[in-house]
């Protein structure tokens, strides 16, 4: 398989189990920063990142700015910011307007990692109930990365899936655990 830099998945309604069979699935030998970008209210689900390292052996990481980004670890966007990704492979977090409703932001986020990861970025997309996500994720397969959406059968709430899948064409389609298998083989 293609060199890759980065992975970069996006979720809103319905993407916290799937990202959840994800993690516990992956195996050992994966190694690529994963940087996570949720929908999610900061009062409400303040702790996802200790209920998502209860999944992984992963190191799970809620971002601050500046941070460089590593391998081996799961960076996870904090509420209520939107997450940039610098050309010196750092974050940069931004508390702009929001987007489509969002902040953070999936489109947002996954243009930046496909101006600075280029083709070496793979991006994907699961449960949702909106549209964001699928022109982050069209940047990523502009630039030469990988486009997958999680299979909208296997979604809660599958309008963003299928959104995306609607408008252009993506490269995979798959369940969250072909996901993880995919994620593991880079």
């Amino acid at each position: 398989m293609e060199n890759k830099e980065a992975i970069i998945i996006g979720g809103s309604a319905g993407s916290i189990d799937s990202l959840m069979e994800i993690l516990s699935a992956l195996s050992k030998d994966a190694c690529l920063p994963l940087i996570v970008i949720l929908h999610r209210k900061s009062a409400i689900e303040n702790r996802l990142e200790d209920l998502l390292q209860l999944k992984t052996n992963f190191e799970v990481i809620e971002v601050e700015d500046k941070m460089q980004i590593e391998n081996n670890k799961i960076y996870l966007a904090p509420a209520n910011y939107h997450l940039l990704i610098e050309s010196n492979r750092t974050f940069s977090l931004d508390y702009s307007e929001k987007v489509n409703y969002s902040r953070p932001n999936i489109d947002v986020s996954m243009k930046s990692a496909a101006e600075v990861f280029r083709g070496k970025t793979v991006g994907i997309l699961l449960s949702g109930a909106n549209c964001d996500g699928t022109e982050g994720l069209r940047a990523i397969k502009d630039a030469g990365g990988i486009a997958i959406i999680q299979s909208p059968e296997t979604c809660l709430f599958p309008e963003m899936t299928i959104h995306a899948e609607q408008q252009f064409e993506t490269d995979h389609k798959l369940s969250p655990d072909k996901i993880a298998e995919y994620i593991s083989n880079i």
